[in-house]
């Protein structure tokens, strides 16, 4: 009897798709977890992955060449999920996209279809939630929130917040992951926050202080948009975002 082979990664995106890249050419039943993940029925000891951008990307194209943009959304928002599973769930799904192509989506009769589907509604579903329950309070001339969600959502409520709010200065802090959206009124960033009396924020000086000191030293760097790093941001956009000043 074969034993499974456990991989773990670092928890990025690109992290998981060296995962990917690393399984297939395993001649094994494989599984894959984040490191920080708690591992049911753990039997055989892990293999820890080190995350490779070549690998990524080069899984990373592949499949979208074949699947697409939206079905390569539906894989970031499986994977911004808080489910144990959601890795090896991606693995079984990317394999199948391989397999049946744009039309992996329609196969509800397969379990890894279905169970993908599932986790995809309750991530945007949560989000979609959250652009109505968050509430934000007047902190100088920044607007300050707090939540706590099921799932990683800061990002899917980027694009809401910085449309309803025009050029407002804001940050979302996710206090269950110790990450906050940042938002400047022109730019974002994802930035941990543990060591940051975050609440008492009361200045734009302090603000923009916060936004460089965590760009140029605690930056999570699996919580920066990864997909579309992979897709390459365009160096004429650099000028305008603050954090390469």
């Amino acid at each position: 009897m074969t034993k499974v082979k456990i991989l773990t990664y670092d928890g990025s995106f690109l992290g998981l798709f060296t995962a990917i890249y690393t399984a297939y050419y395993l001649k094994q039943e494989v599984e894959i977890f984040k490191v920080k993940d708690e591992i049911p029925g753990l039997i055989s000891p892990t293999v820890m992955i080190e995350t490779d951008e070549f690998k990524a990307n080069k899984v990373f194209r592949a499949l979208e060449q074949k699947v697409g943009k939206i079905i390569m959304d539906n894989i970031y928002f499986v994977f911004l999920s808080d489910f144990n599973y959601s890795s090896s769930l991606i693995y079984s799904y990317v394999r199948l996209c391989f397999k049946y192509g744009r039309e992996v989506a329609l196969h509800l009769e397969l379990p890894e279809v279905l169970t993908f589907e599932r986790t995809r509604n309750k991530v945007l579903g949560e989000a979609h939630r959250m652009t109505g329950f968050i509430r934000f309070k007047k902190l100088g001339e920044i607007l300050y929130a707090q939540i706590e969600p099921d799932h990683n959502i800061l990002e899917l409520v980027l694009d809401h917040f910085s449309s309803r709010l025009g050029s407002e200065k804001w940050i979302i802090h996710d206090k269950k992951r110790s990450i906050a959206l940042i938002y400047n009124g022109k730019e974002s960033r994802f930035v941990t926050v543990e060591n940051e009396p975050i609440s008492n924020l009361q200045n734009l000086d302090i603000y923009e202080s916060l936004w460089k000191k965590y760009y140029d030293s605690t930056s999570i760097k699996e919580r920066i948009n990864e997909r579309y790093k992979l897709r390459s941001m365009p160096k004429r956009y650099h000028k305008n975002m603050l954090e390469t000043e």
